[in-house]
């Protein structure tokens, strides 16, 4: 069985159902987006008791249709459904899940639950210790309700990852998932790509900052981790092609276990595509961690075909087929990006400022400077009659005789960061046992130019800080238990697709072990869903 069969079963069987639920859900991705554009969501209270009551009819006769559909509305994280009165966000795949799990409860107390719960294991015991003691630290907290709501709002995620593993428990689940996740996601990169198209040609382009793409998301930063986790799914899938390509690899390959919903020809193109579109909006996000992030991926991608964890043979022909193909792919996209003038920042100057801690700005002057120089900081430029300049004011300057040229400054990000790690340290060592509660250190640490709060740039220290020593210590077990479990599974599977997960719940741990080393996405709905799906064994 491909790990293709998910589209196979649904479009080769000419399955009307499942067909209806994905185009059902290909419009409810595009439609949320242009509501949530045009301001028509949140709903008012009316409508939104007169939708749920509708959803819940639907959802009690068949749950497992809606867990496909919070499958493929999992990114959807700036689009709230409940009315502002209610004085919350209720998010489309909080919504659908708290759907399901009332109906999933109400099937239960009637008798009429198809199957049983998975038996918890030492890991889902881990993300209960975490949720746990989230309540303890409130002891700590300078703003008690603050904490004890935002606890609240953890439990709620971890509920969600609960349902996932209860949906998602063999390949099998995994596979009916896969059309919905990835249709959604698509729509959501192709989305980004379209703002940055809108802002680059004077429209409005619903972005949070300038220039940044957001998808659907809170902030660009968020939007690249998921593109990058989007990667991972696309790269487990050219690994897939390319060994259905060679039937030698494996000697235990079967005939049938290609996928018969398209030729080789037309799976090379979805997957390169897949590609393609997936690195042009992590480039457009601008988010330095998520392109870190990706560059370690495809290190590792790389690396782990060529040596298939094992060093005594090296495949070197599969690896430099899967090197072409992925390096092609980066660079179309890069190559698209600049033949539709998609984006103004100059992404190389971005790239290089992640190893120097240098940013290169513009600048204009009274009179002539010295070309290449480096200053501290923008204050500096004030001493040299000068003044940052955004891009599209370079001619404007010219024209009027000022002097406009590049000069290069520490990166404020790099010394916030610093301030940052500092202050959480300080914090951790004075309350290291019960920590200080989920929101704190964001008050002590003040607010950005948003006006959001900032966290500790670090999942495990956010964790720290919000759960105690026994929720950090819960987290970090959970990532390393994954990672080794994933190795392991991947060096002695003999299976296409079972080599195909276990390569994607690698690569992904790569792509969020990385990204949160520098942020703190323990609040995103696709991050517990990540984590419930790398759980599966079988």
């Amino acid at each position: 069985m491909s790990i293709f069969d998910g589209f196979s079963k649904i479009f080769n069987q000419k399955n009307q159902l499942k067909i209806s639920l994905f185009v059902l859900n290909f419009f409810l991705a595009l439609t949320l987006i242009f509501l949530g554009n045009a301001k028509i969501l949140p709903l008012d209270a009316g409508n939104f008791v007169f939708f749920f009551s509708l959803f819940l009819a639907f959802s009690l006769f068949r749950p497992g249709w809606f867990f496909l559909l919070f499958s493929g509305m999992i990114m959807f994280e700036n689009v709230s459904l409940s009315p502002a009165e209610f004085g919350f966000f209720l998010r489309p795949y909080q919504f659908l899940g708290f759907l399901i799990i009332l109906a999933l409860t109400i099937r239960s107390f009637s008798g009429r639950l198809n199957f049983k719960f998975p038996k918890i294991s030492w890991v889902d015991r881990l993300v209960v210790a975490i949720s746990f003691f989230g309540f303890f630290a409130i002891l700590n907290a300078p703003d008690k309700m603050l904490s004890l709501k935002l606890a609240i709002v953890f439990v709620s995620f971890s509920v969600l990852y609960f349902l996932t593993r209860y949906y998602l428990q063999t390949f099998s689940d995994i596979k009916k998932i896969i059309p919905f996740f990835l249709a959604s996601s698509l729509i959501d990169a192709f989305y980004g790509i379209w703002q940055s198209f809108r802002f680059q040609n004077g429209m409005e382009g619903f972005e949070v900052m300038e220039e940044r793409i957001n998808l659907t998301f809170m902030e660009p930063d968020w939007a690249g981790i998921f593109l990058v986790v989007l990667a991972t799914v696309f790269l487990a899938l050219q690994y897939l092609y390319f060994n259905f390509a060679r039937a030698d690899f494996f000697p235990k390959f079967q005939e049938e276990e290609k996928w018969k919903m398209f030729s080789f020809k037309n799976n090379f193109f979805f997957v390169f595509w897949g590609l393609v579109f997936s690195f042009m909006a992590i480039f457009l996000t601008v988010s330095r961690s998520a392109w870190l992030a990706i560059f370690v991926v495809i290190f590792f991608f790389l690396f782990i075909l060529l040596t298939n964890l094992n060093f005594r043979a090296w495949h070197w022909k599969f690896f430099s087929k899967n090197f072409f193909f992925t390096l092609s792919a980066g660079f179309l996209a890069l190559g698209l990006i600049y033949i539709f003038n998609l984006t103004d920042f100059e992404l190389k100057d971005r790239l290089q400022s992640v190893g120097t801690g240098k940013q290169k700005i513009t600048v204009s002057c009274r009179s002539k400077i010295e070309t290449d120089l480096t200053i501290g900081d923008v204050s500096d430029l004030e001493k040299m009659n000068c003044r940052h300049i955004d891009l599209e004011d370079i001619s404007a300057q010219k024209s009027t005789g000022f002097f406009v040229t590049e000069v290069y400054r520490d990166d404020p990000n790099v010394k916030t960061r610093n301030e940052i790690y500092q202050k959480s340290w300080k914090e951790i060592k004075k309350h290291y046992l019960l920590g200080i509660g989920w929101g704190s250190i964001g008050k002590i640490l003040g607010k950005d130019l948003q006006g959001n709060f900032f966290n500790s740039s670090n999942i495990f220290l956010e964790v720290w800080l919000s759960a105690g020593i026994v929720g950090f210590l819960s987290l970090v077990f959970l990532f390393f238990y994954i990672f080794w479990k994933a190795l392991k599974k991947y060096y002695f599977s003999q299976n296409f697709s079972e080599k195909a997960f276990f390569l994607f719940c690698i690569l992904s741990w790569f792509a969020i072990f990385v990204f949160n080393f520098f942020n703190a996405g323990i609040f995103l709905g696709f991050f517990w869903f990540w984590l419930a799906i790398v759980q599966i064994k079988d």
